[in-house]
């Protein structure tokens, strides 16, 4: 799809040490041993990463029926195991062992998808040796009621806290691996601090020029499913990516491969312009390969951004 040269040389050398961080990760199931189980003293933060089944307070746990969840069963072994992928500080998202997620429609229901949204994003809090999970999105509380997992709003069912019991099984969630090993030296013989400095880089372009003209982000809660996809405008073949087509590649008629995430078939590059070329782990390789410093420039522009049909964020 590059049968136009592309317009070489425009950002620094050191965005393209990122971009080279790309190592896609396969999922699979683990065959690590059981997470330990969570206590009172290590509580919420420690259920990161672990691998988990949800037992109600009636002691059935949580299995997976299409795509629904009922809570029938008596034994660890017959529940669902679930991957406690941290979002941020207490947000988790549940992740099954064939890459589907517990998730909500908004409202009672209670749903397996494979689509990380903020419907999967849901907010642990720990009560003694038990858990409340509640719904980022709004506020609504995890139940179990008939048989099976539904929402309510917060205090109708007093007993609604989950015991999470430590399972293997659990795949592993996806993610872009840094794929360097090693610590890296940082001080030097006389204490000075060693490597390099960038001093241009524009990490949270993602908000620029209301939003929607970077495609990509260098962090999402949902994952790097959510963080590494095009932008819905250069769907489905590039060719509507105007202002894309005409920097990068000199040819408004221009197409790449919109894929992202995982194949990265032609993007991120260190010359596109609209494409993300910052994912914090690219920005971690980068470190253990020397990065010590960068300078994070902030760049909008109120005229741009009002002429750019596509936002999300107000121009001023």
């Amino acid at each position: 799809m590059r049968s136009v040269p592309r317009l070489r040389g425009r950002l620094a050398g050191t965005i393209s040490l990122l971009t080279a961080a790309v190592v896609v990760a396969t999922t699979g199931v683990s065959a690590a041993a059981p997470s330990p189980a969570p206590t009172a003293q290590n509580s919420v933060y420690a259920l990161a990463n672990g691998c988990f089944a949800l037992r109600t307070e009636s002691g059935d746990f949580v299995r997976r029926d299409g795509s629904a969840y009922l809570t029938d069963v008596t034994k660890a072994a017959d529940a669902e195991p679930f991957r406690l992928h941290a979002a941020q500080l207490g947000r988790f998202m549940l992740y099954g062992p064939d890459g589907s997620m517990l998730s909500h429609d908004g409202a009672d229901s209670v749903l397996a998808t494979s689509e990380a949204t903020p419907s999967t994003d849901w907010t642990v809090m720990s009560t003694g040796e038990s858990f409340v999970l509640t719904a980022t999105s709004n506020g609504r509380q995890l139940i179990s009621r008939d048989l099976m997992l539904t929402m309510s709003d917060p205090g109708d069912v007093p007993e609604s806290a989950f015991t999470l019991i430590p399972r293997d099984g659990c795949a592993d969630f996806p993610e872009a691996e840094v794929g360097a090993n090693g610590v890296p030296g940082e001080i030097g013989p006389n204490g000075e601090v060693t490597g390099f400095i960038d001093t241009h880089v524009h990490m949270n372009a993602s908000e620029f020029m209301g939003g929607n003209l970077h495609c990509g982000r260098p962090f999402d809660p949902q994952g790097v499913t959510a963080a590494l996809v095009d932008c819905p405008d250069h769907q489905p073949d590039g060719i509507p990516a105007l202002l894309e087509n005409v920097l990068s590649y000199g040819n408004p008629f221009e197409t790449h491969d919109t894929t992202g995430w995982p194949s990265f078939a032609d993007w991120p590059a260190h010359d596109s312009l609209t494409h993300e070329q910052t994912y914090y782990k690219w920005v971690e390789r980068a470190w253990r390969g020397g990065l010590r410093i960068f300078t994070n420039l902030f760049v909008a522009n109120r005229v741009l951004c009002e002429l750019y049909p596509s936002k999300r964020n107000p121009c001023d």
